[in-house]
């Protein structure tokens, strides 16, 4: 890291932190690629048993170091790859040539978004190194634009990027103003604070919900200076209190990330007669009351079910039986009329309850149905 940074670039790193970012980036200047979660791992167990890399980049900004870092506890994926950001190269060793090109190409990505609708939206390798003069063998000038395209591609000013044989092509975001005539680390360092802080004034303030107090008055609910992003105990076990009120809302960034925010407010009770009352607690719209499941489902009464087999059992069956002559052809058609009755009753029953019950009944049914008619056609011959 230059030496004139030292009083402003924020991370303090422990050295195995360091470590690892400097054992990342040289796996880009070694294969071209960012490695994999897995190489990573085995390569720092080669060196210490008691190596653990995903409680290690637990530890490491994520403005420095992009990968590896899954929610919900789930293990990080080991074909996932770990990512260095300008920020995380700024730390490593051999990392000078690259940064300039990617200072250069934001500082150029800037004056190009400045020039108007009339000229693209981009900046590409053969502008940047065309401005910094780079006289480099072709060989040379190829790696320098695989790294810079890989060092580039984590930056929250640009919306898109392509890699080609030649070097790459970066297509720019708004953001981009931010980081208008950066020549240094020390200043692209502050264009991205410029940025950060642009993030955070959009995101919207907490929200202040009146609530009225035991004699119907109403009160003004006051928001907390600073809201707690993690609760020490979940929402469902916090125990209620008096004209408490959680507000919950989703904002997105000038980037890509959407993140949520409980905003936690509270109440001051009105003093009367001096004495205070509680506020009454405004009722969330998810703790009302709803139907129980069985006023939702649409089943038949049992009394109605054994009225309609009734009726059809004994409507249908002797119509079955003078229909033929064969006294097989009567049994069997009468015992299919009865079964196809109880299905299609059986259905209906559960209408809402076993779709996929429904469905199986109705095409067997259906088959019953022709069965009978394929006996009476046969008794009748």
């Amino acid at each position: 890291m230059p030496e004139d940074l030292t009083a402003v670039y924020p991370p303090t790193l422990a050295a195995d932190e360091l470590e690892l970012l400097q054992l990342v980036w040289d796996e880009l200047d070694r294969t071209g690629n960012w490695p994999t979660f897995q190489a990573i791992d085995r390569t720092l167990l080669n060196r210490d048993d008691d190596a653990d890399l995903a409680e290690l980049i637990a530890r490491i900004p994520k403005d420095l170091l992009h990968g590896g870092r899954p929610s919900g506890g789930a293990r990080a994926d080991p074909d996932g790859s770990l990512s260095l950001t300008i920020d995380g190269a700024a730390v490593c060793s051999g990392t000078e040539r690259v940064l300039q090109v990617a200072i250069a190409a934001a500082r150029i990505g800037a004056a190009q978004f400045r020039k108007g609708p009339a000229h693209p939206a981009e900046v590409t390798f053969d502008l940047v190194v065309e401005e910094l003069e780079l006289d480099l063998p072709d060989a040379e000038r190829k790696e320098l634009g695989r790294r810079s395209a890989k060092l580039l591609a984590n930056e929250p000013w640009k919306s898109q990027s392509t890699i080609n044989e030649n070097g790459w092509t970066v297509s720019l975001d708004r953001d981009i103003r931010f980081y208008r005539g950066v020549a240094t680390f020390e200043e692209y360092w502050r264009g991205r604070e410029r940025q950060r802080a642009a993030q955070r004034a959009a995101v919207p303030g907490p929200i202040w919900a009146p609530v009225s107090d035991s004699a119907g008055r109403a009160v003004t609910a006051q928001s907390d200076s600073v809201p707690s992003p993690e609760p020490s105990a979940p929402e469902a076990e916090q125990p209620p209190a008096a004209g408490r009120v959680v507000n919950n809302y989703i904002y997105a960034s000038s980037n890509l990330a959407i993140d949520s925010t409980d905003v936690k407010q509270t109440m001051k009770p009105p003093a009367t007669g001096g004495s205070e009352k509680p506020a009454e607690q405004l009722q969330h719209p998810a703790s009302l009351s709803s139907a129980p499941d069985e006023a939702l489902a649409r089943g038949s009464h049992p009394a109605m079910v054994l009225v309609v087999s009734v009726v059809g059992a004994f409507g249908i069956v002797p119509a079955v039986i003078q229909a033929t002559k064969a006294t097989w052809a009567q049994i069997t058609s009468a015992s299919l009329v009865v079964l196809t009755v109880a299905l299609l009753v059986l259905c209906w029953f559960q209408w809402n309850r076993r779709p996929r019950a429904r469905k199986a009944g109705l095409v067997i049914a259906a088959v019953f149905a022709l069965g009978i008619g394929a006996v009476l056609i046969l008794g009748n011959l």
